[in-house]
């Protein structure tokens, strides 16, 4: 196993780089320009984004995947870069952690998302982590691996990244110490945290967040851990060691951000909700949470809309379209409620109802991506290939990135019998998702069948050539 066969090398080069590093930065403009050139980079990355893709863990709801990447890029465009194409995701992990990895890609534990009591806390720890990729202490953690030496660093790292996201692979010790090297090729020394604080709460002002959030967050997570200092220490404060000159520090800097008061937006509540439910084995023991809570707030909107998503899930179908027909004629502009009121349409048994409603909402919101995953998704289900086809095709277009969004063009085509689209489109999808070899053998296999097909053939000879000489991107 590739991951076995590094640690030892990969331990090593971490506790020597690490603590020779500390307090020293390399020129960014530099560590990026030799990084960015080196082969093993786009090896990284390309491994990081496959595991991404392929971990189970993943959270690929479009409302909650829309959510994080919409407040992750308002974030990132206040970074020095003002690079809003890093990429945000959840994944369904209970414990408190959060990790910046190659290529931008930024994840958060759904733990760490209901540790927290405001927008402003979740957008800190969003920022903290953009700044440690603004600051390329990524780059600069491979760069030292690299200057020891270290034999198939792109694999061993990749790997290490994929067992942050996954920690199904290993045993509990193994994901754990995996898990801590990983992070220490970021951001294990207490300067790069003292940076990543400084950027970070410069970010969460600017984009119109409580700055004071971040600390008061960290501090928060620190209070709560009855066994600080000892083994069972929440990953994130692990991987974000927390000290009194570091607290002191940004306390500091606080000064010259004026107090004032800073509100939670509905789209936070609402998002911190349904990551609720859907990381919760078992519904049914939230009827008691959510009976709890209505007791002491009977409006307030996020409870009910969690309330009724557990209802759905427990196929209490009547209550919850009762529940949810309430809520969406007081608050008729928010997209969570109404696609969730169609989710009930249909798990109802009220398909030309849910389809009809799902049709008109995509004329009036167009570029609504969950409003379109749901309306794909049905069509799909209920036996609509030929309109589905239609419709992604446009939907591909405008998001070329999204490889499920391929993937469901793919299946869609080929039930409509259009065999050489839909492996060109299977290739798009396996392309993005950092399978190039696997890739390369669908466009092969498109290519025999697109015969007669000019454009389709030009497109499919291009990517093949690409592949083939090494630029997959």
């Amino acid at each position: 196993m590739k991951l076995l066969k590094y640690i030892a090398v990969i331990i090593c080069c971490l506790s020597v780089s690490v603590s020779s590093f500390a307090g020293q930065f390399l020129p960014r403009a530099a560590s990026t320009q030799l990084m960015l050139s080196d082969p093993a980079m786009k090896d990284i990355t390309d491994e990081f984004s496959y595991a991404v893709q392929h971990s189970p863990q993943l959270l690929r709801d479009p409302q909650i995947m829309q959510y994080i990447q919409s407040l992750g890029a308002k974030l990132a465009k206040h970074a020095s870069a003002g690079d809003t194409s890093m990429t945000f995701f959840v994944i369904g992990e209970p414990t408190i952690n959060a990790f910046a990895g190659p290529g931008g890609y930024i994840g958060i534990n759904s733990g760490l998302v209901l540790a927290t009591s405001s927008e402003s806390e979740l957008a800190s720890v969003l920022a903290h982590e953009i700044a440690h990729i603004d600051q390329k202490h990524y780059l600069s953690g491979l760069q030292m691996a690299k200057s020891q030496r270290i034999p198939m660093i792109a694999s061993t790292v990749a790997a290490l990244a994929l067992s942050v996201i996954n920690p199904a692979l290993g045993s509990g010790v193994l994901a754990a110490t995996m898990t801590s090297l990983y992070q220490s090729s970021i951001n294990f020394t207490r300067a790069n945290e003292k940076v990543a604080d400084r950027v970070g709460i410069k970010i969460l002002h600017d984009a119109g967040y409580d700055p004071a959030s971040m600390i008061g967050f960290f501090q928060k997570v620190q209070q709560t851990s009855r066994y600080y200092y000892t083994q069972h220490i929440p990953p994130y404060l692990r991987t974000h060691p927390l000290d009194r000159e570091r607290i002191a520090d940004a306390l500091n800097r606080l000064d010259q951000y004026p107090a004032q008061t800073y509100a939670n937006s509905i789209d936070y509540q609402l998002f911190k909700e349904r990551i609720r439910v859907q990381t919760e084995k078992n519904p049914n023991d939230l009827i008691p949470y959510y009976k709890d809570k209505l007791s002491q707030q009977k409006e307030d909107v996020a409870l009910l809309y969690g309330y009724t998503l557990v209802l759905l899930e427990i196929r209490e179908h009547a209550q919850a379209l009762r529940q949810m027909q309430q809520l969406v004629e007081q608050h008729p502009n928010k997209m969570n409620l109404q696609t969730t009121l169609i989710d009930i349409y249909l798990a109802n048994g009220q398909t030309e109802l849910g389809l009809t409603r799902l049709h008109e909402l995509t004329h009036i919101y167009p570029d609504n991506y969950p409003l379109l995953y749901q309306y794909i998704n049905a069509l799909v289900k209920y036996g609509q290939p030929q309109q589905a086809r239609e419709i992604l095709q446009q939907a591909v277009y405008k998001y070329p990135e999204d490889p499920d969004l391929w993937e469901k063009l793919a299946r869609a085509q080929a039930a409509d019998k259009h065999e050489a689209e839909a492996y060109f489109s299977r290739g798009q999808a396996l392309l993005l998702q950092g399978n190039a070899g696997y890739a390369l053998n669908q466009f092969k296999q498109a290519l025999k069948l697109a015969q007669g097909n000019r454009l389709l053939t030009a497109k499919i000879t291009s990517r093949i050539a690409k592949i083939e000489s090494g630029n997959s991107s």
